[in-house]
């Protein structure tokens, strides 16, 4: 964020996770998608994922930092690898944070923008293992790993 100017904005305690829940979509999100996402009027979007530039490599240094990192990440890519290729809802992923019973759609959020840093900083991507795209009629984002990705990511979840 070096050419970015930083403003502070009192804000009341209560609501600073949901703040930073939001500026971490904002960091994760492509410009494309967010336009898409706030005025679209019934077309749903995906963004998807290049599974070529998720390397076994990567994937394996993906895991092993999430292990050291983030349960909360690695339950996320746990219940994804388990149900490839099926689409997820954030309650589903929410619920699957066992070690966290109170975590909603913020915690997704949140956890889901912290990977997205990590996977640009440590990774050199932009993008997750993952697509995500956004289900009109739940009116929320789903998340789907392919059944390519699932096959690789598998060992590595069970070293």
């Amino acid at each position: 964020m070096p050419n970015q100017e930083l403003v502070t904005i009192p804000v009341p305690r209560q609501h600073l996770p949901a703040i930073y829940a939001f500026i971490g979509r904002l960091e994760t999100q492509n410009q494309s998608v967010l336009d898409t996402e706030q005025h679209s009027t019934a077309e749903e979007y995906t963004e998807y994922n290049s599974e070529d530039e998720w390397t076994n490599s990567r994937l394996r240094r993906m895991i092993v930092d999430s292990r050291r990192t983030s349960r909360s990440i690695m339950c996320i890519l746990e219940l994804l690898a388990s149900h490839p290729d099926e689409w997820i809802s954030v309650e589903q992923l929410a619920s699957s944070l066992t070690h966290r019973p109170d975590a909603n759609h913020m915690t997704i959020a949140g956890t889901l923008g912290a990977f997205g840093r990590r996977c640009r900083n440590r990774y050199g991507l932009d993008n997750w293992p993952f697509e995500v795209r956004y289900d009109r009629d739940l009116r929320s984002k789903v998340y789907r790993m392919s059944n390519t990705i699932a096959d690789r990511i598998r060992p590595f979840l069970s070293e």
